[in-house]
């Protein structure tokens, strides 16, 4: 017998053809109609032994032992795995641990029963964790005394990716500047992390972040990635250019200096550069081709004309090309 009283209650009867005298570990205990007997007997914790001695008139006995554990002490429940506040990217966690106590014990695992070893004590039970989000486990062990323990722990099922809005800089972006200003916000279940071109941002406590990055002349790639706490990670990337030089325009006609008797002239060459570029030509816009060409005829005035040609980078850098062109339409005069 186990219990986790103070007593035990001995019931029985003794009866003989003779009266009978009864002793309870060597407590007289009186009998009653039909040899009936009650008592209760202090028990200490641990093990115990009830010793039940009857004896008739005539002086013979009999012994009648019972061996009771009193056990007050609730189960030791450890708990190995998970932590507490884990956090998983699973469907399933583990539970594992050990259980000690001075009796046999039974386990449940939110409830369900979970096998205890008989002789390592060890338990272990998957625990399903349907979706995404927090999780409560409580264990309740309970040894043969009725004495329990109780222990709670709350887990975290985090299978999503973090979401990374970027707001700075926008895709394809050019600029003439070293570095450039990044910002934007990362949203998840769990805490995470952020880098950009391997520096780390630090992220606010509403996920927002700001920062600044290097840039290399030429074509740029910003890789922003996010890492939760469970592991998952996203990856964004914003390409942009930094151009520091002015387009290089070539302009193969009309020479610089040149003298004509045509009263329009055709201007023609190439623009090239990292980035988008648009060109005037005397104030007036130009078409550049898909191939970087141009070509424009424009009119020409009696005498001495400027011609100026603009070229301007999606960065702001400019280049400019002058041609003068003298327009001379009059026949000499012999005197």
């Amino acid at each position: 017998m186990i219990t986790k009283e103070l007593v035990a209650h001995v019931t029985g009867t003794a009866v003989g053809s003779s009266a009978v005298s009864l002793t309870v570990n060597g407590t007289a205990v009186t009998l009653g109609s039909g040899g009936a007997f009650t008592t209760d007997v202090a028990i200490t914790e641990g093990a115990n032994t009830l010793t039940i001695v009857a004896t008739n008139a005539a002086g013979l006995s009999v012994t009648a032992t019972r061996h009771v554990v009193r056990d007050t002490q609730a189960p030791a429940l450890g708990w190995s795995a998970p932590a507490d506040s884990a956090i998983t990217t699973a469907s399933t966690i583990n539970v594992a641990g050990t259980i000690t106590d001075a009796t046999a014990t039974t386990l449940t695992v939110n409830g369900a029963a979970v096998a205890v070893d008989a002789t390592t004590k060890a338990y272990q039970s998957a625990v399903p964790l349907a979706t995404d989000g927090s999780a409560s486990i409580t264990l309740v062990a309970t040894d043969a005394a009725g004495n329990t323990t109780t222990t709670t722990r709350t887990v975290t099922r985090d299978a999503t990716a973090p979401v990374i809005t970027v707001l700075a800089p926008d895709s394809g972006g050019v600029t003439q500047a070293a570095t450039i200003p990044v910002s934007g916000s990362v949203s998840d279940l769990t805490r995470s992390t952020l880098t950009v071109n391997g520096t780390t941002l630090v992220l606010a406590a509403d996920g927002g972040f700001n920062g600044i990055v290097a840039l290399t002349p030429g074509a740029n790639t910003l890789s922003f990635i996010a890492t939760d706490a469970a592991g998952n990670h996203t990856q964004v990337d914003r390409p942009l250019v930094r151009d520091n030089d002015a387009p290089a325009v070539a302009m193969a006609s009309p020479s610089d200096q040149v003298l004509v008797k045509t009263t329009t002239v055709t201007v023609r060459g190439t623009i090239t550069d990292a980035s988008t570029v648009t060109a005037t030509l005397n104030g007036v816009s130009l078409v550049i081709a898909a191939d970087r060409s141009y070509q424009s005829t424009i009119a020409l005035s009696e005498g001495v004309n400027t011609i100026t040609l603009v070229a301007t980078d999606a960065a702001g850098n400019a280049a400019t090309v002058v041609r003068s062109v003298t327009l001379d339409t009059t026949a000499p005069v012999l005197a």
